[in-house]
């Protein structure tokens, strides 16, 4: 019979997930979107803000929870940050997906640092937005534009945008009520097909920035198709191109690579790892790919290596350039051992060419040293003055000595002041340095950083007086006043906590007495805007209400205030149906 081949079993469904199993857009591509994007776009999907699906979904499922839970704080999440694992984790969970790594950099972590990588300024492409709104299903942001490194578009050739052009200010790349394509502060849509034009700074050097782009594309493309952890070989490259580019010179690799010996050190020990803006940078010095010096083997006989160990050779040759000038940077080599190498004339043109340098030096208030005034003629040593012109040499040198004279006076100056100054502003004032008022006086020196204390009672003893003022003016917050004043309000708070509890305590009585008079104003417009509408036979919905009172009063525009006193209102009156409906009923006595 037929009804034998019938399969009555259970089918096995597949685990439900808590939130939509939104799939990720251009993974396995350069354009691969970001992970704050997915974010994003996965409570666009469940019509909340992307700030409570945090927090009401991610934030308690977190084993470890961060010390700032803040917009601003999840710059860092694209990246491959050890703090940010387990969100992505929880994210994975709540959703049933598995490749949410591949937004991130975490497929490279324990090969590049964390630091450096992640922008805090939210940068975009406009013709990217709009090609996504014409011709894909999504709009998005890429991980590439969270990348600090990545300051150009690969695809248009253009320089990421971080100004919104409808209320120029700048966005944070994930914010509580952030949509990818749109301003987060004005709502205003951030993509045109308008041609951009090329950037006219001077040093902005399009082509290279661009380069700098497709090469980090490249390693996030080939990150996101690896299923195993990713190998780097950049250690055996590095050691390799030491011992045949620069035949074992570290400081020769180093300045043609553009780093530090220190770095280079830390990447070859493994104490630190290499960060993602210097590793370009060395790339790009050597004229290698960056996925090649990072996870590829150089070939000592490949067209790569030729090239880079010419680079290495071409920073030597300018080494050796500059060192050649440094040599023959001075013209005469004026010492008593070489002094029979030059005919009378020679001798007799020096002697005349000092001599009118130190007179003139001789009539300025502090005049230079004769060591300068030699080397300024282009004389490398200058102990032919004190032969040549010993009373003009004294007399520099007395003159140069009491210049002391005149630190000591200024230093005994400011240790009378109230306030005493600080030894940069001492320095300031000489206008010299604050080591050579150190070496000339150092009792003095101890004297005046000894008052420091002082001074500091002094600022906060001003810094109260100004803030018991403002008890007189109108009610304003910390931040206003420390404003004002040019100081931190969190120093404020911790030099001066009772003092800033009440002014913080004023100011919310204020703000409580501003909203409660608000409160009042928006009740009797909406009560009188209730009654109206109800004598039309109409239902006063909070839009016919809000148009009403907004007819009456163009600054009264707040659907929150309006809606919460109509709840109010409904609540008092107990009105829980439609009042057309209890206008409209006919009652008993009319049907009898």
């Amino acid at each position: 019979m037929p009804y034998e081949l019938w399969d009555i079993a259970t089918p096995k469904l597949p685990a439900r997930s808590r939130l939509y199993s939104l799939a990720p857009i251009g993974v396995g591509s350069h354009s691969v979107e970001s992970v704050t994007s997915y974010l994003m776009r996965l409570a666009e999907a469940h019509a909340v803000s992307p700030g409570n699906l945090v927090r009401t979904e991610i934030f308690p499922r977190l084993a470890q929870h961060p010390k700032r839970l803040g917009c601003a704080a999840l710059h860092s999440l694209n990246g491959n940050g050890p703090c940010f694992v387990q969100w992505v984790e929880t994210l994975q969970s709540l959703t049933a997906r598995n490749d949410l790594c591949s937004l991130t950099l975490l497929p490279w972590r324990g090969i590049l640092s964390a630091d450096g990588v992640s922008r805090r300024r939210r940068a975009w492409c406009r013709r990217c937005y709009q090609e996504r709104r014409e011709h894909q299903p999504a709009v998005y942001d890429s991980l590439l534009w969270m990348l600090a490194p990545a300051t150009a578009c690969p695809l248009h050739e253009i320089l990421l945008e971080e100004l919104c052009p409808h209320c120029q200010k700048c966005s944070l790349p994930f914010s509580s009520r952030g949509r990818p394509g749109f301003c987060s502060h004005c709502d205003g849509w951030l993509g045109s097909d308008l041609p951009v034009p090329l950037s006219d700074e001077p040093g902005s050097n399009l082509e290279l920035r661009v380069h700098t782009a497709r090469q980090i594309g490249d390693l996030l493309s080939f990150g996101a198709t690896q299923s195993r952890p990713v190998c780097s070989n950049l250690r055996d490259n590095i050691r390799r191109a030491i011992a045949d580019w620069a035949h074992g010179n570290r400081l020769l690799f180093c300045r043609a690579a553009g780093i530090s010996d220190r770095t280079l050190t830390d990447w070859l020990t493994g104490r630190v790892l290499p960060s993602l803006p210097l590793l370009i940078r060395l790339a790009q010095n050597l004229r290698v790919p960056v996925k090649r010096m990072l996870i590829g083997e150089l070939a000592v006989s490949g067209e790569l290596w030729i090239h880079a160990g010419m680079a290495v050779q071409a920073e030597q040759t300018k080494l050796t350039i500059r060192r050649v000038a440094a040599r023959q940077q001075f013209e005469h080599a004026v010492t008593r051992n070489s002094m029979w190498k030059l005919s009378l004339g020679e001798r007799a043109a020096a002697r005349a060419e000092v001599k009118t340098a130190m007179e003139t030096a001789l009539q300025e208030d502090v005049p230079k040293s004769v060591r300068d005034i030699f080397r300024s003629h282009g004389y490398r040593h200058c102990v032919m003055g004190r032969y040549w012109f010993p009373d003009l040499y004294a007399a520099i040198q007395l003159k140069r000595r009491r210049r002391f004279e005149r630190y000591k006076a200024e230093l005994e100056r400011a240790l009378n002041e109230t306030p005493p100054p600080t030894v940069t502003q001492v320095a300031q004032r000489l206008g010299v340095s604050i080591n050579s008022i150190c070496r000339a006086f150092p009792a003095l020196y101890r004297q005046l950083l000894l008052r420091r204390p002082d001074r500091r009672r002094f600022e906060v003893a001003n810094t109260a007086d100004a803030l018991k003022k403002a008890f007189e003016d109108a009610p304003a917050s910390l931040v206003q006043l420390a404003a004002r004043l040019h100081r931190n309000p969190d120093k404020l708070r911790l030099i001066l906590p009772e003092l800033c509890a009440d002014l913080r305590r004023r100011y919310i009585s204020h703000q409580s007495m501003e909203r409660w008079k608000i409160d009042l104003i928006y009740e009797k417009h909406v009560r009188q805007a209730i009654d109206q509408i109800i004598a039309t036979g109409k239902y006063p919905s909070c839009d016919r209400v809000l148009s009403f009172i907004t007819q009456r009063d163009p600054t009264l525009t707040s659907i929150y205030r309006t809606t919460r006193m109509l709840k109010r209102i409904r609540q008092e009156t107990g009105m829980t149906g439609s009042p057309i409906a209890e206008l409209q009923r006919p009652s008993v006595a009319t049907i009898n």
